[in-house]
């Protein structure tokens, strides 16, 4: 009723005969938002009122609290869907999440979608795929994006397997010409450096 009828003071008060005490403790820690739709969402959220926490983060206009509310409850469409229209500030972290997500259910091909549109997939998606022994996945995903950050970890990665003839042409395809003189140096073929060195 004091969600319905929107009285904080009575909700506070209502927690504490429960002896709700994270219930109360949550409440108090969303008084430093400035609106009281969101102080009463908090407690609908207590109360496993979902349905009605939304309508009041809507009120208030706080698709943030919104997004992050519906991220928690594993409505992970309906936060992007959100993030896309009202709250773009956080758009991309939501698809990291998002893409976390389905990395731990081991769905890799929606991770590597939403790794793609939060824009960390230079570093998560080799991370992910090596982590789980893919690198043949990985190589294909790498030859097909034809990106020069991932050819430098894909040269890298070939380098610390001392796969020197490979680890060349991926550096050569990342444009990173300082290791591939770097490499022939360490190879002793001094010639092919200086051949990289005239070239660039």
């Amino acid at each position: 009723m004091c969600v319905k009828t929107k009285r904080i003071d009575v909700a506070e008060v209502c927690l504490g005969n429960m002896r709700f005490a994270r219930g109360a403790k949550a409440v108090r820690e969303a008084k430093s938002e400035t609106e009281v739709e969101a102080h009463l969402a908090m407690v609908a959220l207590q109360l496993n009122m979902l349905d009605d926490a939304k309508k009041l983060y809507e009120e208030c206009g706080r698709n943030d609290l919104l997004n992050e509310m519906l991220q928690a409850a594993g409505d992970w469409e309906e936060a992007v869907n959100i993030a896309e229209k009202n709250d773009r500030i956080n758009l991309k972290q939501t698809h990291y999440k998002m893409a976390r997500h389905y990395e731990t259910l081991g769905d890799f091909a929606r991770a590597i979608e939403h790794y793609e549109a939060s824009d960390s997939f230079r570093t998560e998606v080799p991370r992910m795929l090596f982590a789980c022994g893919r690198t043949n996945e990985l190589e294909k995903y790498i030859m097909g994006k034809d990106d020069k950050a991932l050819f430098k970890w894909w040269a890298n990665f070939l380098e610390s397997k001392s796969d020197f003839s490979n680890a060349h042409m991926a550096y050569e395809k990342a444009g990173d010409f300082a290791s591939q003189v770097r490499l022939h140096c360490l190879q002793g073929d001094f010639q092919a450096a200086e051949e990289v060195c005239t070239r660039t």
